[in-house]
């Protein structure tokens, strides 16, 4: 079953930001069960099985096709139930200085074409930010630990960040608490989960008054 998590995170998030938050998450990685798919040698014979998630620097030509190998995490599933999804994989160069952008939008503005009619996928006022994630959870068990983490950068990069998806306000209430049970210092629920803020952000967007109503 199609159940997705997507980060969208805008080129104005600085190296420093992002490089404190990827560190953050790997505290919830540490205490989450997340799994990752490895090839490993087990009494001398390679073997595909599941070990837990760890940061590692990956071999050249995998995780998004990269041609260069990189520092990175990586979970396909959980380590108490041992169910599998599809790779959710969180890089920690993310920013590089030919891709910051100190003006881009809000995160939340890459949304428009997926949500609104009249704007096309390659109109170039779009194309401002990274898109993370997007693979199958399948609903297993490891969709709420993603799910925190993605909570946790939405709450560390505030106008940076937007996690959506298939995700609901309840499950975003669960995700948080599992993150705060592990985090030193407390996050709260993303600003989708608030209408407040939520239209705040849309409020400062460069549409029409009705374009704003419509996307909210």
């Amino acid at each position: 079953m199609g159940i997705f998590i997507d980060m969208v995170i805008s080129r104005s998030v600085t190296r420093e930001e992002w490089g404190r938050v990827y560190r953050e998450t790997l505290d919830l990685v540490k205490a989450f069960p997340l799994a990752e798919l490895r090839q490993v040698p087990v009494r001398g014979i390679e073997t595909r099985c599941l070990v837990r998630t760890e940061e590692r620097k990956s071999e050249e030509g995998t995780w998004r096709g990269k041609d260069v190998a990189q520092w990175g995490w990586c979970a396909d599933g959980d380590y108490v139930f041992c169910r599998v999804a599809e790779d959710y994989y969180l890089p920690r160069d993310l920013v590089s200085d030919d891709r910051y952008e100190a003006d881009a939008p809000d995160a939340l503005y890459q949304m428009i074409p997926i949500i609104m009619d009249g704007y096309e996928w390659d109109d170039p006022r779009f194309d401002h930010h990274y898109a993370l994630w997007g693979n199958e959870t399948k609903g297993e068990p490891c969709y709420m630990c993603l799910l925190s983490i993605g909570c946790l950068i939405a709450a560390r990069l505030g106008q940076k960040a937007y996690p959506c998806g298939d995700i609901t306000r309840g499950q975003c209430h669960r995700a948080v608490r599992m993150a705060n049970e592990c985090l030193t210092e407390p996050i709260d629920l993303p600003d989708r989960c608030d209408l407040d803020r939520l239209f705040a952000r849309i409020d400062r967007l460069p549409l029409t008054e009705t374009e704003k109503l419509q996307l909210f």
